[in-house]
């Protein structure tokens, strides 16, 4: 039977429905899905993603087309769906992506060369003119605050109010508060409570620098609650969640590193050596850009927003997840405690932003209120 259905030759293919519901001597592998199989939405996704991975990563094209081939087959192999249906779903899909590729990537601001330069006096004008600024060479994505958005009107909506001076107590009070490693990893948890505290947030730390706990992290943590409330077998919910959770990550980026760019803040590494303070140390290298805001804060902050109004009874998990992930850069020694806080109110201010095109995309989704950055703060 799979042959015959491989081919497309099951009578009443006109009336729409799946190959068993129109033949039931065919047994499926997997349950038919609750739409009619023209054009396949596995197949339609897949092209899309090959699509534009294969823009992105030109050298793989192959590999990315090959597997959105396997993706599309597999659906004819479990005989839920015609070689037409794949063929359509794989055409509309590459349709999709070249014009994502068109109107979005091609115009988007990141092929754009930096031509500044590294300010040695305030820029901003706010603070005195012996604020001491970031001063490393080669910094990292400076034009990134200049990328087109999805929602957001400009990079600069959500810039965050000017950080503490170091020269105010205030800014004390900011630089006391880094940790680094002081001199020391305390990977023994026999030691004193003060070692143990410091033995944890040095696994916390490492484990947001990975992969796995930052932004694969944030994608798996959305997809396991996709998986628990057996939404794939949604396709339009699940391409929803990741839309407006990459959409609201984006522009929080771009939001982020368009004050990055802005105050050109001092990271403590910098600061340290500055004041030529000894015993001075990070779990791991500075990223390369200036420290304010936090783009882990950012980042987790939107991202985890999304997510408390796509699953509004988990909120307090994800807000908590949020303020851990962006609290790690502090016990990191990379950032200072209001890098974090701007980082994560940026964040989760962008996510409301989204959150007010997603709640007018007709989808009747409930959720804003646990979203909020408000109550996100009160938890903290």
């Amino acid at each position: 039977m799979r042959t015959r259905v491989e081919r497309g030759l099951w009578p009443g293919r006109a009336k729409g429905g799946n190959p068993s519901q129109l033949d039931p001597r065919l047994t499926t592998v997997i349950p038919n899905p609750r739409s009619p199989s023209y054009p396949s939405e596995h197949a339609a996704i897949a092209g899309a993603a090959s699509a534009v991975l294969s823009y992105l990563y030109p050298t793989e094209q192959a590999a990315w087309e090959g597997l959105a081939d396997e993706d599309g087959q597999s659906r004819l192999l479990a005989g839920v769906e015609y070689p037409s249906d794949v063929a359509a779903g794989l055409a509309l899909g590459q349709k999709v992506g070249a014009a994502m590729i068109a109107r979005r990537a091609l115009i988007d601001g990141f092929d754009q060369v930096w031509t500044g330069s590294i300010p040695t006096v305030d820029p901003t004008g706010l603070y005195g003119p012996n604020e001491p600024l970031w001063n490393a060479t080669n910094p990292a994505f400076p034009l990134a605050g200049t990328f087109m958005t999805w929602v957001l009107k400009s990079g600069d909506q959500f810039r965050p109010a000017p950080y503490p001076s170091f020269f105010s107590p205030e800014g004390q009070v900011d630089r006391d508060g880094v940790d680094g490693v002081k001199g020391v990893l305390n990977w023994d948890r026999t030691l004193d409570q003060t070692h143990g505290a410091n033995f944890s947030h040095n696994f916390e730390a490492l484990f947001a620098q990975a992969p796995q706990g930052g932004l694969l992290g944030e994608v798996s943590d959305l997809q396991r609650r996709i998986q628990e409330e057996r939404l794939e077998d949604n396709p339009p919910r699940t391409a929803r969640a990741h839309a407006l959770t990459a959409i609201a990550k984006h522009d929080a980026m771009v939001a982020c590193f368009n004050a990055k760019y802005f105050y050109w803040r001092i990271r403590p590494y910098q600061l340290a050596k500055l004041l030529s303070t000894t015993g001075f140390y990070t779990l791991f290298p500075t990223p390369n850009h200036p420290s304010y805001p936090a783009a882990h804060g950012a980042g987790s902050g939107s991202a985890y927003a999304m997510a408390a109004y796509l699953f509004p009874r988990d909120a307090a998990v994800f807000t908590q997840e949020a303020n851990d992930l962006a609290e790690s850069r502090l016990w990191a020694g990379i950032h200072y405690q209001t890098d974090i806080d701007a980082g994560l109110a940026q964040g989760r201010n962008v996510a409301q932003e989204v959150i007010k095109v997603a709640n007018a995309d007709g989808s009747n989704s409930a959720g804003a209120a646990a979203a909020n950055p408000e109550i996100c703060q009160a938890d903290r």
